[in-house]
């Protein structure tokens, strides 16, 4: 149990320390640059999805008749 908990903290180490370099690694001008390019990425896939789903009953729906 002892030495899970080690490794739990190792790992958990490892994960800031891996986030702190990455933070030092990127300019804050490519988060802003890339979050409303992703946002929209997101919501187009979302609505599409969405509308995806909405045919595909609409079929199902016409194939049982």
């Amino acid at each position: 149990m002892r030495l899970a908990k080690t490794r739990a903290a190792l790992a958990i180490n490892s994960l800031v320390c891996s986030i702190i370099s990455l933070n030092n690694l990127m300019d804050l001008r490519l988060a802003l640059v890339s979050a409303p390019i992703l946002l929209a990425l997101g919501w187009a896939g979302f609505n599409i999805g969405r509308a995806a789903v909405g045919q595909l009953q609409l079929m199902i729906k016409r194939s049982r008749r």
